[in-house]
């Protein structure tokens, strides 16, 4: 039988949820993405920054413990809720299929959108 490697930074991490804080950061660096793309702020030219630069920044700066492509797919994530909620969504995050309801609604508060979630809540109610 084959040994599973672990390849994640820091093995205690390998299972863990994203904590709100992370969550919530993550969310307003993807806004600040979007943001930057749509300003033609970002790219390889010189003045310019790149997205992963970004994130790279962002995860020394708030996860070191996950690895880039934790952080990543979280942001594919992310997509996907912007997606859903008929926002615009970063180019090259490509939406996941599964996403929580929980990161819809943190997604949805940041972007301003919270008088949508309680509608939304009245009518599944």
């Amino acid at each position: 039988m084959s040994e599973q490697r672990n390849t994640h930074r820091n093995p205690e991490m390998a299972r863990t949820g994203w904590s709100d804080d992370e969550t919530r950061s993550l969310v307003q660096l993807y806004f600040h993405i979007l943001a930057l793309e749509k300003a033609g702020k970002l790219g390889r030219a010189k003045g310019q920054t790149t997205k992963r630069s970004l994130v790279t920044g962002w995860r020394e700066a708030h996860a070191p413990q996950r690895s880039h492509g934790s952080v990543e797919m979280k942001l594919m994530n992310i997509s996907a809720s912007c997606e859903a909620l008929g926002l615009d969504r970063v180019q090259g995050y490509k939406p996941m299929a599964r996403r929580s309801k929980a990161l819809d609604e943190m997604v949805a508060r940041l972007a301003g959108l919270a008088p949508l979630l309680a509608l939304m809540a009245l009518i599944a109610a």
